[in-house]
């Protein structure tokens, strides 16, 4: 996996611990929301950009696993080093952890958050992965599809899922067994469909300039509401990886409802 510059894709600076690093263009706060996807097992390395003078070996590094409200230390090493290309970057290396479903980490330096990271399961073999068109029906959940994605709903045909087409504009409201599949183009569908008494799930693309490109995945009583402010669906066409992740938001939104 090339170094992921995170330089390269923010713009106002994050100060951890004497500013000893900074994380060009990540808002100044204590962690992003933003999450760095990756394949269960992977071999992950980071640059970050370092202020002048610093040594990455003064900076503690861990990993933390999220589960709900609770946050577990990882017994998974992080090495911090200074880039052999650039003095002035770090290289954080880590393997991810095996996973069986999507987990969220988060990534301390110098005992603050500054960056999530959503590890995705490895691919199933064509045997032994699941039917999502099976486990649909046995659900009983109602799939529900918005927004002009073309490259969505043929997916959607080849996998053999039978969902309801409700055109480019979000319903009003979703029913407690419903999945709200698609594009939402007004931010008020989002404050609408995820408000306090709203009921269902979402996996949607919404335009918002305060995150960073990821997969943004929480949960509440119905199961997942994720908002995804990365270009997914159109990938889909002929992108494995973005056929992976779809499946596996899909799967984890399924599930629950069959245990």
């Amino acid at each position: 996996m090339k170094p992921l510059l995170l330089a390269a894709l923010l713009a106002v600076p994050l100060a951890v611990e004497a500013q000893a690093l900074k994380l060009v263009g990540t808002p100044e706060r204590v962690w992003t929301s933003s999450a760095l996807p990756v394949q269960s097992g992977e071999h992950v390395v980071m640059e970050m950009l370092l202020m002048p003078g610093s040594d990455p070996a003064s900076l503690g590094a861990q990993l933390v696993q999220i589960g709900g409200v609770v946050a577990a230390p990882l017994n998974v090493p992080v090495t911090l080093e200074t880039s052999p290309r650039d003095a002035r970057l770090c290289l954080v290396r880590f393997t991810a952890p095996e996973v069986a479903r999507i987990t969220r980490l988060l990534l301390r330096l110098s005992d603050q958050t500054i960056w999530s990271i959503m590890v995705f399961p490895p691919a199933a073999k064509a045997a032994d992965r699941p039917d999502l068109a099976h486990l649909l029906k046995s659900s009983r959940r109602q799939l529900l599809v918005c927004g002009r994605s073309s490259e969505l709903r043929d997916h959607l045909d080849s996998l053999g899922l039978r969902y309801e087409d409700v055109g480019p504009d979000a319903p009003r409201r979703l029913r407690d067994n419903e999945i709200l599949l698609g594009e939402l183009s007004d931010p008020d569908d989002w404050r609408r469909l995820t408000s306090s008494d709203a009921t269902g799930q979402l996996i949607v693309a919404v335009d918002d300039p305060a995150l960073l490109p990821g997969v943004h995945v929480t949960t509440r009583a119905d199961g997942v509401v994720c908002k995804l402010t990365l270009p997914l669906f159109p990938l889909l066409a002929d992108n494995p990886q973005a056929r992976e992740t779809l499946f596996q938001l899909l799967l984890t939104a399924l599930t629950p409802a069959v245990r």
